[in-house]
């Protein structure tokens, strides 16, 4: 079970802070930040701890939203990936930053010792992903899918103990189309048949009919705005993935003329990981085949097209070898039943907010004839048996069934993760029904405990008090904040009872790499800038000059 310690409202404000300090800014304030995690992780074969990595590569207030429902669920200090890079050509989408989460995702796991190969670590896009549960759950979560997984492949692998056993490890969102890959290729025409129920839209159910050619299929090919998965086995799998990417091809030759495929599909992380989904599969059927070759597997329907044969379909098709065992084997596993991440897209209908404690028949008013029959019924067992949504607020007294949770009404789930990969404004439009959005309004009002121990900034050494007095309000009304903030934001340092040096710098050096110092950029030579539009008071170790300040204007701030 994952422990949880509680600290002050400084964390929270701090958090805060620097989100509001970096979208006032004009400079390049950030670069990725490397750090441990700080959640235990009672394990699946695992013992260690639980990180969270982020794909930032720019400053956004989609961004904020994202860091703040972390720390105020308690998970640990992010690590963001790809700051104000790219990686690739101008004819690639977002100038190819997208591939930036698998180059640099590479150097961060060969850069983690291996002693941390059983921790856990959440990969996610950070600009569409909301926090719903906190990080115990996560976990029980992972657990879940990842041994769902094994059954449901064993019992697909059949009994002979010629076939190896397949344990999974590492958890992709699941999504309803195969894009943007194209239909013949092995990331799509490969990938076994959900396992969900095959009546989940009655009679539409895997037909293009629907709100949208999409809506009515079920949730069958990996996404990648959300991976979660051991430190080990994700260190083999980008090692893999980056090893794809110097294999880039201008034209490849599978392509149908289209050029789609041409740059991976102008540069799409997406397929790539669909690809390496699509083999895996692949050679997990070719293998059931040798054990069992008398075998036949039932067709399925990818968007109106009849896969008969998910090895060698009847249409014209990109073809694949069977390889030695192990070499395409990377123990994905999807999340099918959105209990980890809900992706929106082509979902909008399945979802709900739903309060749990109230009559459900009232919330799950169809709202088109194409809706599938909703399953939401109780809560599951780990909400009922968990933590309490407001304990970190000092209210014990609200359940999970008090609370909007987004829900998917077809499937009878809550997930950990809402990943808006549909309709994009819905991350303002749902952000007032989103229920840790008034967790973060009450933090700041409790003193004494909220945000997990060692969430945002350390509390190993003595401190340095940087306190920021003011924050200008526009920046704070997208939050819905409407509280006066003081922000005390401490930073650590200590040298056996004297104030005049550090006595661990790394921990300085590893906060000024998310800017987490409040108003000043520390650099290695410690140069000193003072971000505008925040006063400040600054004390610092003998050997740092006074810095001077800004008023941010009285018709803008908070007095």
């Amino acid at each position: 079970m994952i422990r949880h310690h509680w600290r002050t409202p400084i964390v929270f404000a701090g958090l805060l802070l620097i989100c509001v300090l970096y979208l006032r800014s004009d400079q390049n304030l950030f670069v990725p930040w490397y750090g441990p995690a700080t959640i235990p992780v009672a394990s699946r074969n695992t013992t260690g701890k639980v990180h969270v990595v982020l794909l930032a590569t720019r400053p956004d207030l989609n961004l904020c939203k994202t860091l703040l429902t972390a720390a105020a669920l308690g998970y640990p200090i992010p690590t963001l990936l790809g700051w104000n890079k790219t990686q690739g050509t101008k004819d690639q989408m977002s100038g190819g930053s997208h591939l930036v989460k698998i180059t640099d995702g590479a150097t961060y796991f060969a850069a983690l010792p291996q002693d941390l190969d059983d921790d856990l670590v959440l990969v996610a896009d950070a600009y569409d992903v909301w926090l719903q549960l906190p990080p115990e759950i996560l976990v029980q979560r992972w657990r879940k899918v990842t041994r769902g997984a094994d059954l449901r492949t064993s019992q697909r692998m059949g009994k002979d103990t010629s076939t190896p056993t397949f344990q999974h490890s590492i958890v992709f969102g699941a999504g309803k189309r195969c894009t943007p890959n194209l239909f013949h290729t092995v990331a799509c025409y490969a990938v076994p048949e959900s396992p969900l129920p095959k009546d989940m839209y009655g009679a539409n159910t895997d037909t293009i009919v629907g709100v949208n050619r999409w809506s009515s299929l079920r949730q069958r090919y990996l996404n990648a705005g959300i991976a979660v998965g051991t430190v080990g086995d994700m260190r083999r799998i980008f090692n893999h993935a980056n090893d794809r990417l110097s294999q880039i091809k201008a034209h490849e030759e599978f392509d149908n003329g289209s050029h789609e495929s041409d740059f991976i599909y102008r540069g799409s992380d997406q397929s790539v990981w669909n690809t390496i989904f699509g083999e895996q599969e692949f050679q997990r059927e070719a293998m059931r085949r040798e054990g069992k070759p008398y075998s036949s597997v039932e067709p399925s329907w990818m968007e109106g097209t009849k896969i008969d044969d998910p090895i060698e379909p009847y249409f014209t098709h990109q073809s694949m070898e069977r390889t030695t065992p192990g070499r395409h084997e990377f123990g994905i596993a999807l999340d099918y039943w959105s209990e980890v991440t809900q992706q929106t897209i082509n979902s909008e209908q399945d979802t709900r907010f739903l309060h749990y404690s109230r009559p459900l028949t009232e919330q799950l008013n169809p709202s088109s004839p194409f809706d599938c029959k909703p399953r939401s019924g109780q809560l599951s067992a780990d909400l009922q048996s968990g933590s309490p949504p407001y304990h970190s607020s000092g209210n014990a007294n609200a359940t999970w069934a008090d609370v909007p949770l987004f829900s998917n009404i077809c499937l009878d789930s809550v997930p950990v993760i809402v990943h808006h990969n549909g309709i994009k404004a819905a991350r303002e439009t749902m952000w007032h029904s989103f229920w840790v959005s008034s967790l973060l309004k009450s933090l700041p009002m409790v003193y004494g405990r909220y945000v997990a121990q060692d969430t945002f900034l350390r509390a190993h050494d003595e401190l340095i008090a940087l306190v920021c007095k003011q924050v200008r309000k526009e920046s704070l009304d997208w939050l819905g904040i409407s509280w006066p903030l003081l922000v005390p934001l401490k930073l650590k340092y200590s040298s056996s009872g004297s104030e005049s040096t550090f006595h661990k710098p790394n921990h300085i050096l590893r906060m000024e790499k998310l800017q987490l110092v409040g108003s000043m950029i520390v650099k290695e030579d410690m140069e000193r800038k003072l971000s505008r539009g925040v006063e400040a008071e600054l004390s610092l170790p003998t050997g740092f000059n006074q810095l001077p300040f800004s008023d941010c204007g009285s018709e803008d701030c908070y007095t």
